[in-house]
């Protein structure tokens, strides 16, 4: 995956498949209590326009998205209320605007991937970072 930061040069990010392990890896490696200052920043995903987030704890995937669906396409639980389409389910409001006679929605969200904390760990070995994740004892 090739990521462009927003601030510099392109970032190549090599992900691995999940591993299940018994203690964090690398092994004899200490914690990192932060993600370092030359990791931290935006950057830009050219595969589906997300950009990921990476601050001193938090690693996340921010999507600014628009949807388009014809009027006579919308599912029996969502209602048009003047500018705003309400779930009756979740009660969820989402603003919109038409276009003819389609609905456009703007969907902002964002995805928390990585928070580093005592279940959350990051390590440091031969220059990469190994991100790991306790499910249970």
């Amino acid at each position: 995956m090739i990521l462009h930061s927003c601030f510099s040069r392109p970032v190549f990010l090599v992900v691995s498949l999940p591993v299940t392990c018994t203690e964090s890896q690398p092994l004899d490696t200490e914690n990192l209590t932060k993600f370092p200052k030359r990791l931290q920043g935006q950057y830009f995903n050219l595969d589906d326009n997300s950009i990921l987030i990476i601050d001193e704890a938090l690693i996340q995937r921010l999507y600014n998205l628009e949807g388009k669906v014809h009027i006579n396409q919308l599912d029996s639980s969502l209602q048009i209320n003047g500018d705003t389409i309400i779930n009756l389910e979740t009660n969820d409001k989402t603003i919109y605007f038409r276009e003819g006679d389609s609905l456009i929605t703007h969907i902002h969200y964002t995805d928390t991937l990585f928070k580093i904390d005592n279940k959350n760990v990051v390590r440091k070995w031969k220059g990469y970072y190994f991100l790991s994740t306790c499910y249970d004892k």
